[in-house]
């Protein structure tokens, strides 16, 4: 019968993607704007319904197989929202991150040639693993740089559903429970967030999965082959990103401390009777640990220091972000977005039931996720009230471990706790409650805009959620590639150098950046008049500047114009 409802799900679930992918591809309305908002979210809900329905009924190991490649696509569109829905990235990180990239692929070097564009080149540079998989990846793809620059980072999404999903197997020893693992960390908000958009903090939590998990089976297995897989993932994820590798080596002490501390208590505590022997065969770990942190500290102290100089300047000088708990009552905070932000503390309720059920069950791994995740959620709350910290990536950090957690909640509350109540309705509680959760994050992962039609404009969106003016961008690239000859030279500013390059497929050589209000400069000036430009310190007069040349495009946001 199981096997019956898992091969109903499986064709379901294949047919909903095609609505799906249509949807966020060509945005169409379906009889008014209230019906389409009513379909899409119910499309997304009876989706990841039906997929989490799908854990509970996997029996065998290659009954996972029946899910894997609808969840994957689920996973992939998720994060392909933006690029979907945009001919243009909205946001400034992405071409950050690609200029160094461009760094890269034009002169096949790691010294930043490129930083007169965007002086972060030197940094990011020595934090190459995001860039060199690109560069790699569009030779021998021989793909359009512009689409691996849009679309890298929604497949890199994929890689983390497998890593948690054999990070949570090597756990849990269950399929299911490690497919929904899978579904929970890959649908949390600021995972996709992270992994929608041309940056190496979603690359990196991938990195740190995998590094997490080669650990844990080298311990399970005991095979020296996976030791040296750690070994290797451990360099790599030290040069994922400049603030990553130095946060985990924080984090990876504080759990190196409650290692100590728990192990100090279990000689003179009733602890002992409980968790003695599970402190003992982790006490390797320890090598282990301290192999992680001296690598990322080594790596910031001896190569690049001003990165990590900088952090300790701002602890000792910025404030705390005093980050709202719960965000519902806040005037300035919209109500849709309230509801989807508490929804977070759903899956973190879930995974501390199954951190308490170690006292019964005293299973090693589950403890050693147990004592990462309390570390992060103790460096979330000092860097909410005591030093400045990015809080938004501390959840990203912790959700891959809350998500084995819950999911272990969900499974146990289906099959072992309350045997009072029939076994089937715990199992449909189960299922709703992890797919509304799954559904919040999927729609709290970007504006409301990118999902809804007619959504209002409110400037405590990024971009106001509006997603018109941002369109422009493409657009005017267009034009630039049909109505001004190939050899063109073309005078930008930061902000609007991507028009020439990237979308009229212009050279390098023809792009110049603004480096001076004064005198006559020949070619072709794209500016953005909305945006403020800085002259040594001094606000720059864009219109005043424009109205003194010919101006030849005007789209009510870029124009362009000649001398």
């Amino acid at each position: 019968m199981y096997k019956r409802r898992l091969m109903i799900i499986a064709i379901t679930t294949y047919l909903l993607l095609i609505p799906l992918v249509t949807y966020f591809k060509y945005f169409p309305r379906i009889v008014n704007s209230e019906i389409t908002n009513v379909f899409i979210f119910l499309l997304v809900f009876l989706l990841t319904l039906l997929l989490v329905y799908g854990t509970f009924l996997t029996g065998k190991s290659t009954d996972v197989y029946l899910l894997l490649p609808q969840s994957l696509i689920f996973i992939f569109i998720a994060r392909a929202v933006p690029n979907l829905r945009l001919s243009y990235p909205p946001l400034h990180d992405p071409y950050y991150h690609y200029i160094c990239t461009l760094n890269i692929l034009r002169y096949g070097t790691l010294k930043p040639i490129l930083d007169w564009w965007y002086g972060g080149v030197d940094i990011q540079l020595h934090w190459p693993d995001m860039h060199l998989l690109t560069t790699a990846l569009v030779h021998i793809t021989n793909t359009g740089t512009m689409q691996i620059f849009r679309f890298q980072e929604p497949v890199m999404g994929i890689m983390f559903f497998l890593a948690v999903f054999v990070l949570a197997k090597v756990v849990t020893k269950n399929e299911g429970m490690a497919m929904m693992s899978a579904l929970f960390a890959s649908l949390s908000d600021v995972v996709i967030f992270y992994q929608s958009e041309y940056h190496p903090q979603g690359f990196a939590i991938v990195l740190l999965i995998l590094l997490l998990y080669t650990f844990i089976k080298s311990r399970s297995v005991n095979d020296i082959r996976f030791r040296y897989v750690t070994l290797i993932f451990c360099i790599v994820f030290t040069l994922s990103h400049y603030f990553t590798p130095l946060f985990l080596a924080l984090i990876f002490g504080m759990y190196l401390m409650v290692l100590l501390i728990i192990r100090a208590l279990s000689s003179y505590s009733p602890i002992e009777d409980k968790f003695y022997e599970i402190i003992e065969d982790i006490r390797l770990d320890y090598t282990f640990l301290m192999v992680i942190i001296i690598s990322a500290l080594a790596y910031h102290f001896m190569v690049y220091t001003s990165v990590v100089m900088g952090f300790i300047r701002i602890i000792f000088t910025e404030q705390p972000l005093q980050g709202q708990l719960i965000s519902i009552g806040q005037s300035n905070v919209p109500l849709l977005t309230s509801i989807l932000c508490v929804s977070k503390w759903g899956l973190f309720i879930l995974a501390i039931i199954s951190i308490l059920w170690i006292i019964k069950t005293k299973n090693t791994n589950e403890f050693r996720l147990a004592v990462l995740f309390v570390s992060i959620i103790v460096a979330g709350i000092i860097g909410n009230y005591v030093i400045i910290s990015p809080l938004d990536r501390l959840i990203g950090f912790y959700v891959p471990f809350a998500a084995v957690f819950g999911s272990l909640t969900l499974f146990r509350f289906g099959d072992e706790w309350f045997n009072g109540i029939q076994k089937n309705r715990k199992v449909m509680v189960a299922v709703l409650i992890a797919s509304i959760l799954m559904t919040a994050g999927f729609f709290n992962s970007q504006t409301p805009a990118y999902f809804f039609q007619d959504s209002s404009v409110n400037t405590f969106y990024w971009y106001s959620n509006d997603l018109s003016s941002i369109d422009m961008y493409g657009a005017t690239g267009k034009w630039i590639k049909v109505y001004t000859p190939i050899d063109s030279l073309y005078i930008t500013e930061f902000d609007t150098m991507m028009l020439p390059l990237y979308y009229a497929e212009g050279s390098l050589n023809n792009i110049m950046r603004i480096t001076t209000p004064q005198g006559k400069l020949g070619g072709y000036i794209v500016m953005n008049p909305g945006i403020p430009y800085y002259y040594r310190g001094k606000d720059f007069d864009k219109r005043s500047y424009l109205s003194s040349i010919n101006i030849l495009y005007d789209n009510g946001v870029l124009i362009l114009g000649d001398r």
